[in-house]
């Protein structure tokens, strides 16, 4: 069993992430045989915290290029390979209105897992518990960028001292700690970042913005009209934090059923949630 979901994983592995950009026009059932089947729900819902950016690649990849897009829910469906059961990617972050994917798990039961950063779900914790399985990621890609030609910035404390409005998205937990620790300034950090660049060139650089290393330069720099030049940035990852993104979910892995699933296919690697509250303290079980 190990080997054909070994093999399902590669196989969805290998599509790009413009995968999501296109589909069919209706999501097959999920055909009930396979090695997932009464492993993982039928459908494996993942939540993600943002749109459709290369940062959220392997939820997208397990998909493959012939899933269905649906426009008004905001996600991207279709079978994982051959192992019997679906996989929804869901958009977050603005297609959310902010809410937390924390806060969205356990208000959506048919959520399986969500792209949780571990100093959120660490925030999250007393309200809404989550047991991390998988980390899709080894160094956080978030940075702050800038304008060049505006600010000479080299360090983290360059930014504090030019006094720039940094756009964020509000409950980022990572601007409190840049705050506290003397990177930004409180009065620097704008809570007002819509995700998309319309701030940013209208004010011809003059503010800075959050953005993803792997995502918003090259595109500010290739695609956005009114911008097509170069950006400077900063990880923030190099500032001593170190968030590491993490799918995680409310209720504890349950080792004996899903451990096989959980080392080939890690976003199975959870039960569907209980109907009794959680622990405050749910056990974090290594798959």
């Amino acid at each position: 069993m190990k080997n054909r979901v070994l093999a399902a994983a590669a196989l969805a592995g290998s599509v790009l992430l413009t995968a999501a950009c296109g589909g069919g026009a209706s999501t097959p059932k999920p055909t009930g045989q396979g090695a997932l089947a009464g492993v993982c729900p039928a459908t494996v819902v993942i939540q993600t915290d943002w749109f459709a950016t290369p940062e959220r690649a392997a939820a997208y990849q397990l998909v493959g290029p012939n899933g269905t897009v649906d426009a008004k829910k905001g996600a991207y469906s279709g079978p994982l390979g051959d192992t019997g059961v679906n996989v929804e990617v869901r958009l977050g972050g603005p297609f959310l209105g902010g809410q937390p994917v924390a806060a969205q798990m356990y208000q959506d039961n048919s959520i399986t897992l969500g792209l949780v950063p571990t100093d959120e779900q660490v925030r999250a914790r007393a309200k809404f518990p989550l047991t991390g399985v998988f980390a899709s990621l080894q160094k956080n890609p978030q940075i702050v960028m800038w304008d060049p030609a505006t600010y000479t910035v080299n360090s983290w404390k360059d930014v504090a001292a030019t006094g720039a409005p940094i756009l964020y998205s509000e409950g980022k937990i990572y601007m409190d700690y840049l705050i506290a620790n003397g990177d930004v300034k409180k009065e620097q950090a704008d809570a007002s970042y819509d995700g998309t660049p319309s701030r940013f060139v209208a004010e011809h650089g003059r503010v800075m913005q959050q953005g993803y290393v792997s995502n918003e330069p090259y595109r500010w720099e290739h695609d956005v009209k009114g911008w097509l030049k170069p950006t400077g940035h900063l990880l923030v990852a190099d500032a001593a934090t170190r968030p590491t993104r993490m799918p995680g979910r409310s209720d504890p892995v349950n080792s004996t059923s899903c451990a096989p699933a959980c080392r080939s296919s890690s976003p199975c690697c959870s039960r569907p949630r209980s109907t009794t509250p959680p622990t405050p303290n749910p056990p974090i079980r290594p798959c």
